[in-house]
């Protein structure tokens, strides 16, 4: 019902500013149904004019306002070049937002931001279908399985099968039949390779490689080669670690 940008829209949205003072936030989605056409071929300068014209707006009664738009289909390492049109809308506006799926299926996401006045974050979300909102999915706020079940779990994993090649997702589907509460694929990822050294010490090895589109995960059940010890060591390699006090990794950091 809305007028276009430079045609209408911003005379609506003061009067509207006017009646209603107490309003901090406003919100076009999406904003190409606000966008004029323009004839002229400087793509980059119509795209950081109408996002200009929106910041002035946002800038002179001090309120926020919230583009929704769309993400190119194309994947790309820096999320923020996945926003669709030129980086004149990216470098118009004070903050940008990107949520990205690994697929269209999938509960969860990362959500990216970034801006001029916020630190550069990745957060972990959470689809809930019930309320049908995105929610924050960290490991301190979502119930994780502990330590040893997630060691359990994938020793028992990788006992049936030698290799392990995919997402962080496929595992964490593979990982249903031996554990409870299976971590969201992204913490568990993150938790894998945080703890790569406890993996080796009961001889799993883990691997990680970055394609075009996505990471991929590689678990290998090591030979342990300790023919020689008469059966002097026949209890779980994973009970074996869990009764030994836990020690920092050295190669824990984040990637």
């Amino acid at each position: 019902m809305s007028d276009k940008l430079h045609n209408g829209l911003e005379g609506q949205l003061e009067q509207v500013l006017a009646e209603r003072p107490g309003t901090r936030l406003v919100v076009i989605d999406t904003l190409q149904r606000v966008r004029p056409v323009f004839v002229d071929s400087n793509a980059y300068a119509n795209d950081y004019r109408d996002i200009g014209r929106l910041k002035a707006l946002a800038d002179k009664h001090g309120i926020a306002i919230l583009l929704i738009h769309h993400l190119r289909k194309m994947n790309d390492a820096d999320p923020m070049n996945m926003i669709s049109d030129t980086t004149g809308i990216s470098g118009a506006t004070d903050s940008n937002f990107v949520l990205r799926r690994d697929s269209r299926g999938e509960n969860t996401a990362t959500l990216y931001c970034t801006g001029r006045d916020i630190e550069y974050r990745e957060l972990e979300l959470e689809f809930d279908a019930e309320t049908h909102i995105w929610k924050r999915a960290t490991e301190a706020e979502v119930a994780q399985p502990k330590r040893d079940e997630i060691l359990f779990s994938a020793s028992a994993f990788m006992r049936e099968r030698s290799s392990f090649t995919g997402t962080a997702t496929e595992l964490a589907e593979e990982l249903k039949n031996y554990c409870e509460q299976v971590p969201l694929p992204n913490v568990l990822s993150k938790y894998l390779i945080r703890h790569s050294d406890e993996l080796w010490k009961v001889g799993i090895r883990l691997e990680t490689k970055r394609t075009r589109d996505k990471r991929e995960l590689k678990l290998t059940l090591l030979s342990d080669g300790n023919d020689d010890n008469d059966g002097k060591n026949d209890t779980d390699p994973v009970e074996n670690l869990l009764s030994q006090p836990s020690q920092p990794s050295p190669n824990n950091e984040e990637e």
